[in-house]
Formats: structure tokens, C-alpha cells, sequence
């Protein structure tokens, strides 16, 4: 935040605002929007969907407005040809992602897309839409997030069924995730089977896109990229080549368009190792969560190593849940540039 500051006090000093700032500054960087779940807040509190990454259609809708004012919407055909033949991308870039694959992305965000014409790439969870009809992750994270287990107390059911009880108690959500996904399914719904079956009541259905939606959304033009297959880090998988070529050769066969040029890392997570596989398996485009802008000298990527700004709420909109342009502006002009 102290960075931010200073930087908008170089603005304020340059005296154009963050208009001319953004001009001058971003014309060959590519800015990259990440998005996860789109929702009416009726249905964001009965699906108990976390606010961090989720966003209404009226939220989505005026991102996309104060994009359009100020860069050029670009699909991922036209970044993979820029890396690849050098061929320039427009002033000022702006790529719109999901991640994970869920399916209000079909239901709310795809209208909001369609209505200003703005193209996508969704990173989809291939083990997510092939679940027939509820994710493991979804009942685990839904139960600790809505104070319906405890985190310990999970930890404590999933014990290894190899030997060796590791650590005492999980750092964090995400250890909980490794560790469940160590076990047999039968172990794993075992424990997930009643919450599962409570949050499948309160949502009203199915949660992640299936695999016809998959489908349906490619052959309308949404792009398709690899999210893993499992959705676990790879920085902490034994082998996360295996994992992106798994999901990459489901998710071509099911969405019926090539999936294997992008990758996002799940959950952000990505080191020399995972990016060096990345690459040996044949993605040529990779995807972060590290929040700066991508140098395109000429309109050319300068990396295959992409960075994206997360659109969080909590982030960009005043007291009454509409967007703030004034806090959206800084939220990605200022971004540093990788």
C-alpha cells in the first residue's frame, strides 16, 4: 500500500489524473482481469460463496464499461498470435479471465460478456466439471468458510492412509486441501458426504459447470484454458506435469476446442519447476496471480509468463456495493509492471 501511495502522489504531482497517468504509462502493457464467480447477492448468501472472489452481474457490467473507456478488449487468439508471430497487440490490452469453472460463469457473467461484445478465457478445473454432481472442494471449503466444521477437527479426521500423520495441525485452508486430496474417495466423502449433501440442498443443484456447458461455451466462442486437473498446487504435487496433462487432454476432449495452449496455477501457486514443466508440456501461455501488468514492447508479450489483476468487491465499490471509479482506477493503473 506505502508503494500506491506514493505512486498516486506522482500522479496528483504530474497533475493529469489517472487518465493521462494511464495514457502515457500502460499504452504497450497488458493488463489482465481475473474473475472467479459472478452472483446475485441473494444467491451469493445461499450458496454461501466467498466474497473474496465473487462478484455480481451489475458489479461485472460496470467493470467492463470503465474497461471499455479505457483499453482495448483482446481475446487469447489474438495474444497467443502476438507471442507467437510477433504479430502487435492494440494499445493498451486488456484480456478478461475466470478461473475454476463454475457455473454461474454460464448463467450470469456470459450475458454480461455477450451484451458488450467483450471476448474471455475461462481456466477450467477438469476433476471440477467431470464430478457428477458435487466437487470435494466445494463442500470442505463451503463447510470451514460458514463456520460449519472446524478446521482442526477436519484435520484431525483426514488422517493419512499411507503412514506418517505429517503435521500436527493445518497452517491454512489450503493444507487441509492437500491433505484431503491425499485420500481414497471413499475416505474423503466419508467425511465431506453430510456437508455435501447440506450445501447441495441450499444451493439448489449442481455448482460447477458440466461438461455439455463446457461445450456449449466454446462452440459460442469463450476461450478454454487449463486450471489443473485436481486444482491443488502443483508446487505441491509429486508430479504437476501429470496433473496439467491430464486436464489438459479431458478438458479438449469435453469442451471440443484445443485446451492445451493456457494455464492459470491453481490457487496462485507457481515456482522455476512448475513453469519449467509448463513449458515442456506445451503450454505457451501461463498464468499467475501475481497482481502487475505484462510488458508488450511493440505490442508483444515479453514474457509467456503472465501476471492478472483479481477484481475483488471489497476492492473497488463505495459503501452501497456499486462501483467506485475512483478505487477502481488505482486498483489497476497503478499496478507494478513485470
Amino acid at each position: 500500500m506505502a508503494a500506491l501511495r506514493k505512486a498516486a502522489k506522482k500522479i496528483v504531482q504530474y497533475s493529469g489524473g489517472f487518465g493521462a497517468w494511464h495514457r502515457l504509462r500502460n499504452r504497450e502493457c497488458l493488463t489482465v482481469l481475473m474473475f472467479h464467480r459472478v452472483l446475485p447477492l441473494a444467491d451469493q448468501t445461499r450458496q454461501g460463496a466467498d466474497p473474496e472472489y465473487t462478484v455480481t452481474p451489475e458489479l461485472l457490467a460496470a467493470v467492463l464499461r470503465f474497461a471499455g473507456r479505457h483499453y482495448t478488449f483482446i481475446g487469447v487468439d489474438e495474444l497467443l498470435a502476438a507471442r507467437a508471430h510477433g504479430a502487435p497487440l492494440p494499445a493498451y490490452p486488456l484480456l478478461v479471465t475466470f478461473d475454476d469453472g463454475w457455473r454461474d460463469n454460464l448463467v450470469h457473467a456470459r450475458p454480461v460478456l455477450a451484451a458488450q461484445n467483450v471476448p474471455w478465457l475461462l481456466f477450467a478445473a477438469a476433476d471440477a466439471i467431470a464430478a457428477p454432481e458435487v466437487w470435494w472442494h466445494e463442500p470442505l471449503e463451503w463447510a470451514v468458510r460458514n463456520g460449519k466444521a472446524d478446521l482442526a477437527e477436519l484435520w484431525g479426521r483426514a488422517k493419512p492412509e499411507t503412514g506418517g500423520a505429517g503435521q500436527d495441525v493445518p497452517g491454512n485452508l489450503l493444507d487441509l486441501l492437500v491433505r484431503f486430496g491425499a485420500l481414497s474417495p471413499e475416505h474423503r466423502w466419508a467425511i465431506l458426504g453430510p456437508y455435501a449433501d447440506e450445501l447441495l440442498a441450499s444451493a439448489g443443484g449442481r455448482l460447477m459447470l458440466d461438461a455439455a456447458e463446457l461445450n456449449d461455451l466454446a462452440k459460442s466462442g469463450t476461450g478454454i484454458g487449463v486450471h489443473g486437473a485436481t486444482h491443488l498446487p502443483l508446487t505441491r504435487l509429486a508430479d504437476p506435469a501429470d496433473d496439467m496433462v491430464r486436464a489438459r487432454r479431458w478438458l479438449t476432449a469435453n469442451s471440443g476446442t484445443a485446451a492445451g495452449e493456457t494455464i492459470s496455477f491453481p490457487h496462485g501457486r507457481y515456482d522455476a519447476g512448475t513453469v519449467s514443466a509448463a513449458r515442456d508440456a506445451g503450454f505457451r501461455l501461463m498464468f499467475t496471480s501475481d497482481p502487475v501488468l505484462n510488458r508488450c514492447p511493440g505490442g508483444v508479450p515479453a514474457s509467456d509468463v503472465l501476471g492478472r489483476v483479481s477484481i475483488a468487491a471489497a476492492a473497488v465499490t463505495d459503501d452501497n456495493g456499486r462501483l467506485a471509479p475512483e478505487r477502481l482506477a488505482p486498483w489497476l493503473i497503478l499496478r507494478e509492471r513485470q
